[in-house]
């Protein structure tokens, strides 16, 4: 289940990215349907299976935002022999942890990398990318700060369920920062105006969300990969730092969570 869509045909990056999912197997698709239904209080289940359920519910989502859990190629990217940062490993491992430890340490070894910070060098002493706590806070305000500004628009698409809107998919990435949807002209009233238009939303609909971030397999993930390359320097890795793709992938999947839970829990 760590892996979903093995269909060649349809999907093998990087020459094409496509997603396929049928109702009723065994995946993550269907995983985030279970876990988002046994944790409705209407489900009668007890507190303790509740909170398990929320606890495999954060998991899942956020492994539908690594775009290598949505390829059957190699199992998911675990067949893909890597080198990040002189360390032999996998292209999976990559994008799940690697690209994301990196950037934490970037932000914390130079706190003027994004202009837009004035916090303190001295809060940021741990040398330990999973010791937690303040060692996070600049990557998290970069984060933050850029769905309050870049992504603002974006923001109440991030979350809709809607068979036309699914069509938005097809779209190439116009500009490193459009990772997702197309460009739009609206407003801070985003979000109202959309449900003006009577566009359906859900509680969950990984099936819906994961045809773009499938296609990121073709445009970054699998795109400039070479086995005998260091990942984290060069050209592969300066497209995922420019195109803020990491940061927009953890920035879609909490507000996703968040939405999940505020309609779940309301």
């Amino acid at each position: 289940m760590h892996y979903t869509n093995p269909t060649p045909l349809i999907d093998n990056p990087p020459s094409h990215c496509g997603f396929d999912w049928n109702p009723g197997k065994i995946d993550l698709i269907t995983a985030i349907h279970n876990y988002t239904k046994r944790l409705d209080p209407e489900s009668d289940l007890n507190f303790w299976s509740r909170a398990e359920a929320l606890r495999f519910l954060v998991h899942f989502i956020g492994d539908l935002h690594q775009p290598l859990h949505l390829t059957g190629k190699a199992k998911g990217g675990n067949g893909l022999h890597a080198i990040f940062e002189g360390h032999k490993t996998s292209v999976h491992y990559v994008w799940d942890s690697s690209i994301l430890y990196k950037r934490i340490r970037e932000f914390n070894e130079n706190s003027t990398f994004d202009p837009n910070f004035t916090e303190d060098d001295s809060r940021f002493n741990s040398s330990d990318p999973l010791s937690g706590g303040p060692f996070y806070d600049l990557y998290l305000n970069y984060i933050i700060n850029l769905m309050l500004t870049t992504w603002r628009k974006e923001l109440a698409s991030w979350t809709i369920c809607d068979e036309d809107f699914k069509l938005s998919s097809d779209l190439p990435l116009s500009s490193p920062n459009q990772l997702y949807f197309s460009s739009t002209n609206e407003s801070s009233d985003h979000l109202s105006l959309l449900m003006n238009q009577k566009i359906s939303f859900s509680t969950a609909c990984p099936e819906f969300w994961a045809a773009p971030i499938n296609k990121l397999n073709c445009q970054v993930t699998l795109n400039g990969y070479d086995p005998n390359l260091d990942l984290s320097i060069g050209e592969y890795y300066e497209r995922i730092v420019n195109g803020k793709v990491i940061e927009k992938l953890l920035a879609i999947s909490g507000f996703r969570i968040a939405a999940i839970l505020n309609t779940i829990l309301k």
